[in-house]
């Protein structure tokens, strides 16, 4: 009997319990693949299984590794259902395939518009590896062919607004978009997004990085940076104070990043 899962928005169901929300999203493979390695230079593929509450296994699907640096969160991660592309929302990853189930087929059905299968098999890992040689060609032919600022600009200001539809604030993969999108916007002069999109990020980097982790320190630095030259003192002081209090945490009083934070204080 196929699992009946219900449905709570346009292209999108929840299944309760150790399902994780699925939301599809139209994107395709090499997009995802594109933001991927444009972020971490390198994919980080796994296959794991979808289950239901009492652990039975559904169907399999590909992770590409994007997560926190220290790796201390679960990320949301991309699973690639035979040529249609779904997000798939903090996921049970340790769940394994057992035998029996390893050469079975099953459909799991998300509306009237959609019935996509689910194949579960025993070269996973393999069919991994071919999909991850798949985007670094054509992540390659992209570096090549070459793209001009403005269109980069779009590129992510297009790729961020469809993710932001579906994605937590608190997502890793988001976050990384948005890093792309800010830095984007200052590359062709749309200093108007930063007022928008000034802090992208900040609130994922505080939920999984500890105070004084020197990732959250440069992250609060750079926002604090952008914020200065567009907002009033009384409005970027409080992000200012929150920078400085961890800088002294993760690189001491002394250092060039805490004293360039101090001279700002006191200024």
């Amino acid at each position: 009997m196929e699992p009946m899962l219900p449905v709570i928005g346009k292209k999108c169901f929840q299944h309760t319990g150790s399902a994780a929300t699925l939301s599809l999203c139209r994107i395709s493979l090499r997009e995802v693949c594109f933001i991927s390695l444009s972020n971490i230079l390198q994919l980080v593929t796994n296959a794991f299984a979808i289950t239901d509450d009492t652990f039975k296994t559904l169907g399999t699907g590909l992770y590409i590794g994007i997560s926190a640096q220290d790796h201390s969160c679960t990320p949301d991660v991309f699973v690639y259902f035979e040529g249609s592309t779904a997000v798939m929302r903090s996921p049970e990853v340790g769940k394994k395939i057992v035998g029996k189930d390893r050469s079975t087929r099953t459909v799991v059905r998300v509306d009237s518009a959609w019935s996509i299968p689910v194949m579960i098999g025993t070269h996973i890992p393999q069919y991994a590896m071919e999909l991850n040689a798949k985007a670094k060609m054509e992540l390659n032919n992209i570096a090549v062919i070459g793209t001009s600022p403005a269109e980069i600009f779009e590129h992510w200001l297009r790729v961020y607004g469809k993710f932001a539809e579906v994605l937590s604030p608190y997502n890793t993969f988001l976050v990384s978009i948005g890093q792309k999108l800010l830095l984007a916007a200052e590359s062709v002069g749309q200093m108007n997004l930063l007022d928008k999109y000034d802090d992208i990020g900040l609130a994922a980097y505080r939920r999984y990085l500890p105070r004084g982790h020197p990732e959250l320190t440069q992250r609060l630095r750079l926002a604090f940076l952008r914020k200065m030259h567009h907002s009033s003192p009384q409005e970027h002081r409080p992000l200012l104070l929150e920078a400085y209090d961890s800088a002294v945490l993760s690189h001491g009083d002394d250092h060039p990043i805490t004293l360039e934070l101090s001279s700002y204080i006191s200024g």
